[in-house]
């Protein structure tokens, strides 16, 4: 005798009990169910057996960049010194891009600079419109 919970069962048991379980299944329930009740559904839903595994495509991905505002000139804080390093080290974008109305001066950003840092700036001229709100 074959009940729900049997793993003896006979291949049009299981086949049975499979459609069963499918109609409280979500597609990702089954892609990587490791068992013979996996194996047919898969099988009715993909045409295939084996487990299913996702494939990244790395050509449709957004960029791994950051982006930063700095306006008003002068020379670049530690806040933000701290932020675009955080974006390289912690984040790990490929390169952080400094938009402002005014190149960044000081220490911080001649550190930034002058280390290799894969820091770049863009110039724009409505960078100050962008406020912090209190």
């Amino acid at each position: 005798m074959c009940n729900k919970l049997s793993v003896q069962c006979s291949l049009f048991s299981v086949y049975v009990l499979s459609v069963t379980v499918a109609r409280s299944l979500y597609p990702k329930d089954i892609w990587t169910l490791d068992s013979e009740v996996g194996r047919i559904l898969r099988y009715e839903f993909y045409g295939r057996r084996d487990i299913i595994k996702p494939i990244p495509c790395y050509d449709r991905l957004a960029p791994n960049i950051g982006h930063v505002i700095w306006s008003g000139g002068d020379a670049m804080n530690f806040q933000c010194f701290v932020c675009v390093l955080s974006l390289l080290h912690v984040a790990k974008v490929d390169v952080v891009y400094v938009h402002g109305d005014q190149l960044p001066t000081g220490d911080y950003w001649k550190l930034l600079i002058d280390t290799g840092q894969k820091v770049q700036f863009v110039l724009r001229e409505n960078a100050g419109e962008v406020k912090n709100k209190d």
